[in-house]
């Protein structure tokens, strides 16, 4: 069984949004309230005024974070992800 904390919830829910945003464009609704567009576009700082410019986005940060996970980077790359990390993923305990 896997437990997932701290930084590991945000990135959790930030794929999972992205995966719903997906599935939003296809014409499904994914949840009762707020579309996946929206949460992404508030809570994550993502920058478009259409779905397609939001996952394009979502997209790029998503590889982002595999490439330093995985051990593909650079320093660039690093400093990058601790930017969207700071921003992005908050300390919930702050």
């Amino acid at each position: 069984m896997t437990v997932l904390v701290g930084e590991d919830i945000q990135r959790f829910r930030f794929l999972t949004l992205v995966s719903g945003l997906k599935l939003e464009m296809k014409g499904l609704k994914v949840h009762r309230g707020r579309s996946c567009y929206a949460i992404l576009k508030k809570d994550f700082g993502l920058k478009g005024n259409t779905r397609a410019k939001v996952l394009a986005e979502a997209e790029s940060r998503r590889k982002l974070l595999l490439r330093v996970e995985l051990g593909f980077s650079s320093k660039e790359d690093m400093a990058a992800l601790q930017r969207t990390v700071d921003e992005y993923f908050p300390d919930p305990r702050s």
